[in-house]
């Protein structure tokens, strides 16, 4: 019952909006301090198919994938799969569930942020992306490499 009430409240809030899109951006369920009907990718997509609608998608926080246990590259694959990847949010945690860390993008997970950014790119992803807090050399890395602007890389050493 509860689920259908999700599923008809999307579809008035983007039936309401037809020439926006809108997003969603799930957060994972942690045992002590929230509950959430949607905690995954998979139960995101799922939502994503049941409301039906061209404007209704997904934006995908790095920090939450992350806190979900799930592999944030694999989620923008799926959601890119399907057409419903609307937005990324770039940023990096600890994997501890209510850390609610927000660090910069790949200062903890670096390899599973470049796998992200190849994704990304290999899907021809062109959404909103923005970075969260300081930036850092590996942040504009990833950056370039996403934008398809390095041909070369010079990093100087004092």
């Amino acid at each position: 019952m509860a689920w259908k009430r999700i599923v008809d409240a999307y579809q008035q809030i983007v039936d309401a909006c037809p020439r926006i899109q809108i997003s969603l951006e799930f957060k994972a369920t942690h045992e002590t301090t929230r509950y959430s009907f949607i905690p995954s990718t998979g139960a995101a997509l799922l939502l994503v198919q049941e409301v039906d609608r061209i404007n209704f998608g997904l934006t995908l926080d790095v920090g939450h994938l992350i806190m979900a246990g799930e592999n944030p590259a694999q989620s923008v694959a799926l959601a890119s799969q399907h057409g419903k990847l609307f937005g990324v949010h770039l940023n990096d945690g600890h994997s501890k569930l209510g850390a609610e860390d927000g660090l910069m993008f790949g200062t903890v997970h670096a390899s599973m942020c470049l796998e992200l950014v190849w994704w990304l790119h290999h899907t021809a992803y062109s959404g909103f992306a923005p970075l969260s807090y300081s930036f850092c050399l590996f942040c504009h890395l990833a950056v370039c490499i996403f934008c398809k602007q390095v041909t070369s890389i010079s990093i100087p050493f004092h």
